[in-house]
């Protein structure tokens, strides 16, 4: 039988590794939901450089912005399981407007590479509306499910 003493050391180095794991898994919890977050405020930015570009039109510019929009990062595994989850039957709607989100960024990168001013606008409000649509549909579940600050 153990001794007090030994039963509270026991004790202890259990409530340490307990706690280091705990704070192990809010890092990684943290590090997942962040990989979304940051994604959001990445794109936000290029749309920003986009909306500069067709200002002043430097297609160059908007062309490749436009184009890295199509092709950003998918999410880790990991965090994609949980979207998933969180999202569930609704997967399918999610799933829509980002392949409309897609599919403007692309008409936008061609539009540029055409210099068609006008055909880029157009495609800018194709993606903008993309973005908005979805924004209103989930932005709210999300920010209360995964946390973070809502605009």
């Amino acid at each position: 039988m153990p001794t007090r003493k030994q039963h509270t050391r026991s004790t202890t180095i259990a409530a340490i590794l307990g706690l280091s794991l705990c704070s192990a898994v809010g890092s990684a919890q943290a590090a997942e939901t962040s990989f979304l977050k940051d994604a959001m405020r990445g794109l936000n930015q290029k749309m920003q450089v986009i909306v500069d570009g067709l200002a002043r039109e430097d297609y160059a510019q908007v062309e490749k912005t436009a184009a890295a929009i199509a092709t950003h990062p998918k999410p880790p595994l990991q965090e994609r399981m949980r979207i998933m989850g969180f999202v569930g039957t609704r997967m399918g709607e999610f799933k829509g407007y980002d392949d409309k989100t897609h599919h403007a960024a692309e008409t936008l990168a061609a539009a540029a590479r055409r210099k068609d001013g006008r055909r880029a606008i157009e495609a800018f409000k194709e993606l903008q509306t993309g973005c908005l649509e979805c924004h209103q549909a989930f932005r709210q579940d999300f920010v209360a499910h995964f946390g973070g600050k809502a605009k």
